[in-house]
């Protein structure tokens, strides 16, 4: 038996986890293809990185927020937000102000350049998406939707 085969057999009678039923594998397995592309088009075409384009898209959605906020909703650690909203703000794309009920923080919002700015990426964004999970019909991304959700609420 080849030395392959030995370690194949060998692997095979462990307890292994297989990749393509774990599902925080497949979770990030999908995040990962999904944030290639956008990583292409938004550094190609707009010249905005992935974490940039994150942090404008939770500004957008939520805003005006906090850093920490900001960090909440995404996946990043303090220092790429930091450095994200420095050259986010340095292109005129968000505006920071002092938090009005603590002053020892501040508030991330959107400038008017931002939402053009953000206004031309999100349908390609939207587009990306479409194709993405266009092989699961209505009801099944609707119930994908509310999975994941219930298993975000709980994590």
């Amino acid at each position: 038996m080849s030395t392959v085969a030995k370690a194949k057999t060998k692997a095979g009678a462990r307890d292994a986890i297989r990749l393509g039923e774990f599902l925080p594998y497949c979770f990030a397995l999908l995040a990962h293809r999904l944030g290639l592309g956008a990583a292409d088009l938004h550094a190609r075409q707009h010249r905005v990185t992935v974490q940039e384009w994150k942090v404008l898209s939770i500004v957008a959605d939520g805003g005006p927020v906090t850093p920490h906020e900001i960090r909440r909703r995404g996946t990043q650690d303090k220092s790429t937000i930091s450095w994200a909203i420095k050259r986010l703000k340095r292109r005129g794309l968000v505006a920071t102000a002092p938090r009005p009920r603590d002053g020892r923080t501040f508030e991330v919002a959107m400038t008017d350049e931002g939402w053009r700015f953000y206004g031309a990426l999100a349908p390609e964004a939207r587009r990306r998406a479409e194709r993405a999970f266009a092989v699961l019909s209505a009801a099944e991304r609707r119930a994908l939707q509310r999975l994941v959700a219930k298993v975000l609420s709980g994590a």
